[in-house]
């Protein structure tokens, strides 16, 4: 495993001019109008805390752009993870969402050094479609609770939708008015402003400033710490035999969809930029970097498919863009953490419900619900995903999809 970084970077800094400073400089600004709604979302609902959110954009920013073999990947934390973070969470505390995130880093280092890189795009597009649907059921449901300010709802993704819908009238009318005005704005804004200036953005600038002025009974981010590092990181004395082994399936579940979304991202991204994406040196840099990020107090982190797609449209140039919005990220915390403390939770709830519902193709949908035989492996894995977990969906729909590809295939000799 030879990465030659010096003709790397070489390459990509032989032409750098005042030019492409600026160009980097603006796409960097523009990223973190993205990169921070979407941090502080994920960490509150990863159950570690906004800050670990934003960690994940700041130093995985950092760490995975200088090791990547492309200029344009902007890594952060991801929605496709935060269903498995979450019950972590909730079963075990934050030390078990770092851990798995440590575990994770590990098994992508091992598919980069065994050269799996290549592999990863063989993965079977109803496997992957029934990822996202399960992921974006379960997003939803647990972002119920904050949306209508109210307590008492747990279980399962089912019984959380169950419990929101049968006690809606004890909803905090506040709460579900402004969770429910940010999904409607998300929805009507219009594509051509939100290149400029991103949806997500617009709505936690509006609804801060209004509860700021008015000072309303809604629950709020709360304290972000003034400092570079985390309160809350991996402890070394957490790290033992025994609670390895229970995270173990959530790890893999992790390190796979990490794998899956930066290497999906990367390939299509570096036509885009006329660049050629090495699967495996990108493993290589997104291994490195979830080792690193649990003891910095930073979750599972991956390629930001929206972040790096704002950054190249705005002329993104190198990876100097990235390093940018990273300092960006920190300054925001360290002089603005008071006003970011005051976001209302029901806010973050809207982005995140309406990431989930766009994370589902209307078009796909259509077609499984008009030919679920045709489309049982995308069924089996959406549903285990969402009455057991992600790892057991993953195993179960690849199961089926290869049982079923057989079947068909000896049908066929017949």
């Amino acid at each position: 495993m030879d990465f030659n970084y010096v003709d790397i970077y070489k390459n990509e800094f032989k032409d750098y001019s005042l030019n492409f400073f600026i160009k980097d400089l603006l796409s960097g600004f523009t990223v973190v109008a993205v990169a921070l709604p979407l941090g502080l979302s994920y960490g509150i609902t990863s159950g570690t805390g906004a800050i670990s959110g934003l960690y994940s954009f700041l130093f995985g920013g950092i760490i995975i752009a200088a090791l990547s073999n492309v200029s344009f990947q902007v890594n952060g934390s991801t929605a496709v993870t935060l269903g498995i973070l979450a019950s972590l969470t909730s079963m075990y505390g934050p030390q078990a969402v770092f851990l798995t995130g440590l575990i994770s880093g590990i098994i992508i280092l091992l598919c980069s050094i065994l050269n799996f890189g290549k592999y990863i795009n063989y993965t079977p597009n109803e496997i992957v479609l029934g990822l996202n649907s399960g992921i974006s059921i379960l997003l939803i449901a647990n972002q119920l609770k904050k949306l209508l300010g109210v307590t008492g709802i747990h279980g399962s993704s089912i019984e959380k939708i169950i419990f929101a819908f049968s006690n809606i009238r004890e909803a905090n009318l506040i709460s579900f008015g402004m969770g429910l005005c940010t999904i409607v704005i998300l929805f009507l804004y219009p594509k051509k402003l939100n290149n400029m200036f991103p949806a997500s953005l617009s709505v936690i600038i509006l609804f801060l400033t209004i509860n700021i002025i008015f000072d309303l009974d809604i629950e709020i981010i709360g304290e972000i710490p003034k400092s570079i590092l985390n309160a809350i990181s991996l402890n070394a004395n957490y790290i033992k035999f025994k609670n390895i082994l229970y995270l173990i399936a959530p790890s893999f579940s992790i390190a796979f969809l990490l794998i899956l979304k930066s290497i999906s991202c990367g390939l299509a991204s570096a036509k885009q930029k006329n660049e050629i994406l090495d699967s495996n040196r990108e493993l290589f840099a997104l291994g490195i970097g979830n080792i690193i990020l649990p003891f910095i107090g930073a979750i599972p982190t991956a390629a930001s498919i929206s972040c790096t797609q704002v950054g190249i449209m705005n002329n993104q140039k190198t990876r100097i863009s990235v390093l940018i919005h990273s300092i960006a990220i920190l300054f925001i915390i360290l002089f603005f953490g008071d006003y970011i403390s005051k976001i209302p939770l029901t806010v973050l709830a809207g982005i995140l419900i309406t990431t989930g519902i766009k994370m589902n193709k209307v078009k796909i949908l259509k077609e499984v619900f008009t030919n679920p035989k045709k489309h049982l492996p995308f069924i089996i894995t959406t549903v285990t995903v969402l009455i057991k977990d992600v790892s057991l969906g993953i195993v179960l729909g690849l199961f089926s999809y290869y049982i079923l590809y057989k079947i068909r295939r000896d049908s066929f000799e017949r």
